[in-house]
């Protein structure tokens, strides 16, 4: 049984991507850097030995400084101890997909191995504060480059991390990229002929399942959520033969993305467990889908391990009055308006771009590990 008995989504959205229709642009200027005030959250600082590309860092010193002024003002304006002190609660900060990505495009708009390094540990510091005991906090994704012999190898990582003074971080690697991502979808690990095996191995997949507090979170990030892939369907269909003592599907479905609808064939999440969505590119920008039952074609009950059930699901609500507005200064600037000199369409950027702020949505019980 774990810790918590219920859960929030504190969904922060903010466009990572914007679509016109054709294209999707996943990276553009940071911005100037915000002035971080300090507080509970950790004054982040991603500098590091052997810093060669100011622009990197630059971009780092914004990405990393605006992230931290929201979760404070998250807290504070939210309510401070007032409303998170409420003991019992798991609160799940998600961001989308592509936060943590550099308007660098001679580097596929990708960091460098070492910036993205010192990017992730940030992230895993800044949120040491008691305060935070009780949150988890999917941070986006950090998009890096690693120069091989062979060459480079473009990763999408997702960073989670478990707040407090005992926090800890976790990694997840997005096994392909999208014809969308804008890095070559080769030289991914995915495709690599290394890397590939391993990564798409069942003890790798296990990954994309993760225990907070006694409470397990299967999580994607977007192209995996697609019904071609629906990672984590699978890894609890395989989870189901190689670990049958385990239960059928988790409590909740995290999906971190950039333009990906949910997929009610894709949710691993039980009945009466959620799928918790937040997106940079497709509308809307934030989901809470409760399961309120699984069908499938086969004698008895179904669950998110049977080979073609489907979950039923009911959206549940943001609540009302309570999101908190993100100030201008903190807001991440417009993407760029495409112009006729441009490869792509001269279109204006941004059909989807959503108003920046923190959607809180009504707390949920957390379901036992069976269905």
């Amino acid at each position: 049984m774990g810790l918590f008995k219920t859960f929030q989504l504190l969904a922060y959205e903010v466009p990572t991507g914007a679509y016109d229709g054709t294209n999707v642009l996943s990276a553009w200027d940071a911005g100037p850097r915000p002035v971080f005030q300090g507080g509970r959250v950790g004054t982040p600082d991603p500098r590091h030995p052997g810093a060669a590309n100011p622009a990197e860092l630059a971009d780092a010193h914004s990405r990393l400084d605006r992230f931290a002024s929201v979760v404070e003002r998250t807290y504070v304006d939210g309510g401070e101890a007032r409303r998170w002190g409420i003991k019992g609660i798991l609160k799940i900060f998600t961001a989308p997909e592509f936060y943590f990505r550099p308007a660098l495009p001679a580097q596929a708009y990708a960091y460098s191995e070492p910036q993205a390094q010192v990017i992730m540990s940030e992230l895993e510091r800044m949120f040491r504060h008691e305060v935070f005991a009780d949150w988890v906090f999917v941070c986006g994704t950090v998009v890096h480059f690693k120069q091989l012999s062979t060459g480079p190898v473009y990763f999408n990582t997702a960073v989670v991390v478990f707040g407090g003074p005992q926090g800890r971080t976790f990694r997840l690697e997005k096994q392909d990229a999208s014809g969308i991502d804008g890095v070559p979808i080769a030289l991914t690990p995915g495709q690599h002929p290394a890397m590939g095996p391993r990564i798409n191995g069942y003890s790798d997949r296990r990954n994309h399942i993760i225990e907070a507090h006694g409470t397990e979170l299967g999580l994607e990030i977007c192209l995996e959520h697609h019904g071609t892939y629906r990672v984590l369907r699978k890894v609890l269909q395989d989870r189901s033969k190689f670990e049958p003592q385990k239960p059928p599907g988790v409590p909740l479905h995290i999906l971190t993305a950039g333009g990906m609808p949910p997929n009610n064939d894709s949710i691993g999440a039980l009945t009466n467990g959620y799928l918790l969505r937040v997106d940079g590119v497709a509308g809307p920008p934030s989901s809470l889908l409760k399961v309120i039952r699984w069908r499938s074609g086969q004698v008895g009950g179904a669950t998110p391990s049977t080979e073609g059930a489907t979950a039923e699901t009911q959206a549940v609500q943001p609540s009302q009055g309570l999101s908190i507005a993100i100030p201008h200064g903190l807001h991440v600037p417009a993407p760029p308006v495409k112009t006729a000199a441009d490869p792509l369409p001269a279109q204006p950027w941004g059909v989807s771009v959503p108003l920046q702020q923190i959607n809180v949505y009504p707390t949920g019980d957390i379901v036992s590990g069976q269905n």
